[in-house]
């Protein structure tokens, strides 16, 4: 791997001694540049194209600020228990956008009936402020003796001692449930 000279060409060595120089500095943009994009030698009709977005965490407690003209996509941790959010902005600092939901684990969950499940512990909420809304998918299987899942508000969400939960409130067990945390706003 080389490193990018930004003193090469000079101008003042004949290129016939600089070639391997300027060499280096095209190796090292097409290695620059291919990180998160196509490199500049592919030469499919994706060059150019980024193929992912890495972003680094912003240290400290304040959301980076916008101008009139721009808006910023960036990743920040404002609480421990969400872990690192991705947000945008829009210009004039308008307010800050979560992009991040936050799921459930691979394998779906069981709740039994009348029992709860611990999903998230959560700050402090000041009165009248939401931080998310909550969305639960079930697949159908044995549980489908109930078949009356949203009529009956089968499953709940709620908040105890800063715990957000999910009950079963139905007779059976539910299976296979799965979990959506949509932040809407941290700050």
């Amino acid at each position: 791997m080389s490193l990018f000279d930004p003193n090469v060409p000079t101008g003042l060595i004949k290129f016939n001694s600089d070639y391997k120089n300027v060499q280096n500095n095209m190796q090292q943009l097409d290695t620059s540049f291919g990180i998160d994009h196509y490199l500049f030698s592919d030469q499919t009709a994706n060059n150019g194209f980024h193929n992912k977005i890495t972003l680094p965490l912003i240290v400290g407690s304040a959301h980076p600020s916008t101008s009139a003209a721009e808006t910023k996509i960036y990743c920040m941790q404002d609480s421990a228990n969400l872990g690192l959010l991705d947000y945008s902005r829009g210009p004039n600092n308008a307010p800050t956008s979560p992009l991040t939901s936050l799921q459930s684990q691979t394998a779906g969950l069981t709740v039994n009936a009348g029992l709860t499940t611990n999903v998230l512990y959560v700050r402090a909420v000041t009165s009248g402020k939401r931080f998310g809304g909550f969305f639960v998918d079930w697949d159908g299987s044995a549980w489908a003796t109930s078949n009356n899942f949203v009529s009956t508000n089968s499953i709940a969400t709620s908040i105890t001692a800063n715990i957000l939960k999910i009950k079963n409130n139905d007779t059976v067990p539910a299976t296979n449930l799965f979990w959506t945390l949509q932040i809407l706003r941290v700050n």
